[in-house]
Order: C-alpha cells, then sequence, then structure tokens
C-alpha cells in the first residue's frame, strides 16, 4: 500500500479512472487562474475536431468541473508521481503558473510528454524548492519544450536558469476573461438625459474617511470644470456626512432629481453600478485611500471609465499591479492628490488615452489565450504524426 505525507492512504491506478484513448493533457494549475480560459481553449480545440482528454490536478479543485468537462483527480493521486505519469501518459503537461514541483516533472522523463510552462514569472520561479533551485535548477527549467514568460524580466531569468532561448517567448499574462457589468439600457437611457453634456465624475463607495477628500477635489475641479457634477453611489442614504459641504447636493434617496443647479447627486445604493461606470469617464476607487479597494478595477476598464486609485489595491492587487504598469490608471499615495487627479482626467486626450491603456490590459489575457490555442494546436499535430 503507498502511503502519502500525511500518513494515509494513497490513490494507486486502480482507484483512477482508466485513461481514455486520444490526446491527454495533464493540467496542474495551482491557483485556478487562467483555469476558464484554458477550459474555453480545450472547447476550441474540440470543436475543431481534436479528441482531448484534460487531467486537472491542483492543491484544491473547483467545486464543478470546468466546461467541457475534466477529470480531477484528489491531490492524493499525487503521492506517487511515477505512478500517476505512468498511469495517464500525458502527451502535454501544461503547468499553469504557481511554483515547480520537481518531483512531478521529472516523473515525465521516461515518456515523450511535452512540458508547457504558463504564466512564467519571477514570482513562480522564485517559488521553486530551494534544494532543487541551487543544485539542479537548470537542469529542471531545461525540461520545458515551451515557456510562456509573463514579461520581460521573467523571460530575461529563464535563460538565466537553464531554459533555452527557443522554448521561451514573451506573451504576457493568461488570466481568466473579464465580463463587464450589466447595463441597463433603459434607466441609462433616462440618467443620461438628465446628465445631458455636463461632464462628470464618479466616487464608488468611498470610505467614510474618503468623503471630505472628496468634496474637497469636487469644489477644486469645479473651478476650471463649468458644471462638473459628481455622482457618490455608497452603500448606505446616511445624508449627514454632507452637511457642511456648502455644495448642492441631491440625495437619491429623497427623490431628488438631478438638475442644472445640483453639484453632487448622490445614490443610496450600489446596485446601479455598471450605469454610473458606462456614464462617468472618470472612477476613483472607494476604500483605496483608507483600508481597502470596494470596487474590481476591471469594472470601470471594461466600461470605459478612467480609474483613479489609491495605494490600498486589495483583494485586486494584482489587476491593479497591471494597470499600474501598464499606464493604465491614475495612482495616488494620499488624499490631498485627488483633486488634481481628477483635474488631469477632464482633459478628454488624456483620459481617452488611459481608458484605451486599461482596455487593452484587460483585453491581453484574449491574445495571449490565442498564443496558447496556436502552441496547443501544433504540439498535438506533432504528437498526432509521430
Amino acid at each position: 500500500m503507498l502511503i502519502n505525507a500525511n500518513g494515509a492512504p494513497a490513490l494507486t491506478p486502480t482507484d483512477l479512472p482508466s485513461r481514455p484513448p486520444g490526446h491527454l493533457i495533464w493540467l496542474h494549475c495551482p491557483t485556478h487562474k487562467g483555469l476558464i480560459s484554458i477550459a474555453k481553449i480545450i472547447e476550441r480545440l474540440e470543436e475543431g475536431g481534436t479528441d482531448i482528454t484534460v487531467v486537472l490536478t491542483a492543491d484544491t479543485l473547483p467545486a464543478v468541473a470546468p466546461h467541457p468537462p475534466f477529470i480531477m483527480p484528489p491531490i492524493e493521486a499525487l503521492s506517487n508521481p511515477r505512478t500517476f505519469v505512468r498511469h495517464w501518459q500525458p502527451d502535454i503537461l501544461i503547468w499553469l503558473g504557481g511554483p515547480l514541483v520537481p518531483t512531478y516533472l521529472t516523473a515525465l522523463d521516461p515518456f515523450e510528454t511535452k512540458r508547457v510552462f504558463l504564466n512564467a514569472s519571477d514570482k513562480n520561479i522564485s517559488r521553486t524548492p530551494a534544494g532543487w533551485f541551487r543544485t539542479s535548477r537548470r537542469s529542471l527549467f531545461r525540461r520545458f519544450d515551451v515557456v510562456l514568460a509573463t514579461d520581460a524580466p521573467s523571460a530575461t531569468r529563464l535563460r538565466r536558469y537553464g531554459t533555452p532561448p527557443a522554448n521561451i517567448e514573451n506573451i504576457g499574462i493568461l488570466d481568466d476573461p473579464h465580463p463587464a457589468p450589466t447595463v441597463d439600457e433603459t434607466a441609462l437611457g433616462e440618467i443620461g438625459e438628465a446628465l445631458k453634456t455636463r461632464p462628470v465624475w464618479l466616487a464608488f463607495d468611498p470610505h467614510v474617511a474618503e468623503i471630505k477628500e472628496i468634496l474637497r477635489a469636487h469644489k477644486q475641479a469645479s473651478r476650471g470644470a463649468h458644471r462638473l457634477l459628481l455622482i457618490v453611489a455608497q452603500a448606505d442614504n446616511d445624508e449627514s456626512r454632507y452637511a457642511d459641504s456648502g455644495m448642492h447636493i441631491a440625495f437619491e434617496s429623497k427623490g431628488d432629481p438631478i438638475s442644472d443647479a445640483t453639484q453632487i447627486f448622490v445614490t443610496d445604493g450600489l446596485d446601479q453600478k455598471a450605469n454610473w461606470l458606462r456614464l462617468s469617464p472618470i472612477t476613483f476607487i472607494g476604500g483605496s485611500l483608507s483600508e481597502a479597494s470596494r470596487l474590481d478595477p476591471f469594472d470601470p476598464a471594461s466600461l470605459g471609465s478612467a480609474i483613479i486609485h489609491g495605494p490600498e489595491t486589495a483583494p485586486c492587487g494584482p489587476k491593479f499591479e497591471r494597470l499600474v504598469s501598464a499606464n493604465a490608471s491614475t495612482q495616488i499615495a494620499q488624499p490631498q492628490e485627488l483633486p488634481v487627479a481628477v483635474e488631469d482626467l477632464l482633459a478628454a486626450n488624456i483620459n481617452a488615452e488611459q481608458a484605451s491603456r486599461a482596455w487593452s490590459v484587460i483585453s491581453e489575457g484574449a491574445e495571449v489565450a490565442k498564443a496558447i490555442e496556436t502552441t496547443l494546436t501544433s504540439l498535438l499535430a506533432n504528437r498526432s504524426a509521430a
């Protein structure tokens, strides 16, 4: 009987389903990042007539197998990697992010499995177990037939660690597609009629501590932008926060309309998020100057709204990092910088350029997926011809 590291019986080939005929891909996806995109790629390959089975392994498995259905053996199945590999005999291993596990990779040595490393980044490389990393890292990284790096520095490091340069391509990050929030077209038309041609900016779900600076930013920006309207989308209808603003404020909770005199419109809920993001060319992401971001930055990016945010980007830190590195958002370090950030983005050319760069960032996954599909098609064709 095989025993795993926890002392429990390990799974043996008799516990696993039989290997189906046709091509088999072993997909190891430690974090599930990009899993939906991979499933869509496999689906397209199948629609093209390729017979593929995917065996998915991960530290934790999704509650439901992706479509098309993947075989999902529990992590205990990998207690003996050589037995696991001998049973499945994969044509291709796709390692989708996360640290490398040397015993999994070396178990493939007796077979002709093509090894593909996706989302290969500095972070994933540096998390490879220390012993292997020091003594045999060149041997480990040389085992990959295709390495798709997330950026140029990662590609450089991979070359330094022994991956043949011809096997490396810098294509960006494979992420799961970000669905744009659904807009209510009827309500959108009604709100748009009330706004007419007024310049608008949105503060989405701000923390209480941010309200004062948001009002100050609006006052300052209004001096140079005639009829500028601030929309505050908040989770409650506490009007006391605006008592000393000195501005004309309309509250949705009181049924106040947006008139020509309205300087600030305060909503009493977040259920119309998509409408406000679509209507406002500028969105300040609440919470990012105080404790934690309260909005996924890809939501405004997907609807064409330029983004202002502070340094508190959890829980969507990696998405903010991608936007910042592409100069596709305006990051401010402290509340006092908010007025200038709003004023800058009121310039149509600056706003359009930033929004366009943000759209490119969230669309990057589609281009990466296309490149991966081409790579898998080529590898599978070569396996068929062998």
